[in-house]
């Protein structure tokens, strides 16, 4: 998880794509919400679409709390 950290505190707009297919990958809700959190502090209309795009289809009520919450998400 540090490399998704680091990548979001650069704001690595070349990182939005690989970090908007590792939301699709079965990974841990913690790494989901730190990944959703790099694509956030990335903040380019990319980012926010693959955030948007992930929460639609997202069924993990801890992640979901966490967006509304924490990153201001709708």
């Amino acid at each position: 998880m540090f490399v998704i950290k680091t990548l979001g505190r650069i704001k690595s707009e070349k990182a939005v794509k690989p970090l908007c297919e590792h939301l699709n990958a079965p990974v841990d809700p913690y790494e989901i919400m730190e990944t959703l959190k790099a694509l956030k502090l990335i903040g380019s209309k990319e980012a926010e679409e693959c955030i948007e795009n992930f929460l639609k289809t997202c069924n993990m009520k801890i992640v979901l709390k966490f967006a509304r919450e924490e990153l201001k998400v709708k």
